[in-house]
């Protein structure tokens, strides 16, 4: 679960009126990487599996486009 200390905070002053900018500094710290983390190695996986699936797909119009084109 998300921890409710890491939010963006719009503060309220005494006279009643808003702020008006958000503060989102204690945002950073939920999105930093602890050490240690597997993110690069996910990210390579990703990025794998993309590159895999667009050249099949790629691969699987241009023989569509081949069958296609020898019944013309």
């Amino acid at each position: 679960m998300f921890p409710p200390e890491n939010n963006a905070t719009l503060y309220c002053y005494a006279n009643g009126t808003w702020s008006s900018r958000s503060f989102y500094d204690y945002c950073l710290n939920a999105i930093t990487n602890p050490p240690g983390s597997h993110v690069s190695a996910s990210v390579s996986t990703t990025q794998t599996i993309f590159y895999v699936g667009n050249s099949l797909s790629l691969a699987a119009v241009a023989l569509a486009l081949w069958i296609f084109m020898s019944f013309k």
